[in-house]
This record gives structure tokens, C-alpha cells and sequence, in this order.
């Protein structure tokens, strides 16, 4: 019993640092993608047709929908605590 609570102690540390990774600030987060995403499709819409433009475009719009699904599941879990 005493392995399993020193485990899951070790497991709490790592699991705070994870949470504080990927949902601190996750508003702010989204903002800063939402913009890199029109930045990136400006200069592709003003250079139409560069390879490097496009795949810049597609993994910034990767990057913002993935952002915004992880704002969605926490907004989901906060509001299932209340």
C-alpha cells in the first residue's frame, strides 16, 4: 500500500506539470494561433502558389484547431464541476 501511494504521489507531480503545459493561458493560446493562422493566409493569399507558404498555412491551421479543441474540452470539464 505504501509503493502505491508513493506512486501515485510521483504521478500528482507529473500530472500538475502536464496540466500547467497544455491549459494555462489556453485563451491566450488561441488568440496567438488564431492570428498566426490569418498571418500565414494573408502572405498566402499575397503570394499565391509558394510551396513553403502553403505548408506553413496548413500546419498553422493544424496547430489552431488542435488549440482550440483542447479550449473546448477544458471549458467542457470546468463546466461539468460547476
Amino acid at each position: 500500500m505504501y509503493r502505491l501511494c508513493c506512486k501515485l504521489r510521483k504521478l500528482k507531480q507529473v500530472l500538475k506539470l502536464f496540466n500547467k503545459d497544455h491549459f494555462s493561458n489556453i485563451s491566450n493560446r488561441v488568440k496567438d494561433a488564431k492570428d498566426e493562422m490569418y498571418q500565414a493566409q494573408h502572405a498566402l493569399h499575397t503570394a499565391y502558389g509558394n510551396p513553403t507558404l502553403c505548408m506553413r498555412e496548413k500546419v498553422v491551421v493544424r496547430n489552431y484547431t488542435t488549440i482550440v479543441r483542447v479550449e473546448e474540452s477544458f471549458f467542457k470539464q470546468k463546466a461539468r464541476i460547476q
